[in-house]
């Protein structure tokens, strides 16, 4: 698996050695490689680019193919979690709409999970903990999960390849 991330970009060096990667793993026997790119991750290497050089240096050990998820894959069945989740959230922000209406209170703010704990926060200090040119949070604590995907990333393409 291969992440292509605003954040960290795509240079040539990475795709030679990714491919190199690819097509040793597919010789090893791996059936499936995913590569995920963020839209903004480059401007030169788009999707349909990766998907060519893919294809061109595949050596025929596999084929590749485009899929663009969008909007639509961020949606999906509620799990429970979600469904708990988003009753918790209406009966807080009806409580707080209750409270600014008896207390003639103006303003807006922000209700949402943080550290376990549903939290109001006034709209003017959202504006701190985001990124708005790209639409997301500036504290983006799953990339530090990155170097633990990285490794299981090789780990599982190791072991489909067998012993040897």
């Amino acid at each position: 698996m291969r992440v292509y991330l605003h954040e960290e970009g795509i240079t040539l060096k990475e795709l030679a050695d990714d491919i190199e990667r690819m097509v040793s793993s597919f010789r090893a026997g791996q059936r499936l490689f995913l590569a995920v790119r963020n839209e903004q991750a480059s401007p030169m290497y788009t999707s349909e680019f990766l998907v060519r050089l893919f294809e061109q240096e595949s050596q025929g050990l596999f084929d590749a193919r485009q899929v663009v998820l969008g909007q639509t894959q961020q949606g999906g069945a509620p799990s429970p979690f979600d469904r708990i989740l988003g009753t918790r959230l209406a009966a807080h922000s009806i409580d707080w709409l209750s409270d600014r209406i008896d207390s003639a209170g103006t303003g807006g703010a922000l209700i949402g999970l943080r550290d376990g704990q549903i939290r109001v926060l006034p709209l003017r200090d959202a504006e701190e903990l985001a990124d708005w040119e790209h639409r997301r949070p500036l504290d983006q604590w799953w990339l530090r999960l990155r170097p633990v995907i990285d490794v299981l990333a090789s780990r599982l393409a190791a072991s489909s390849a067998g012993p040897g």
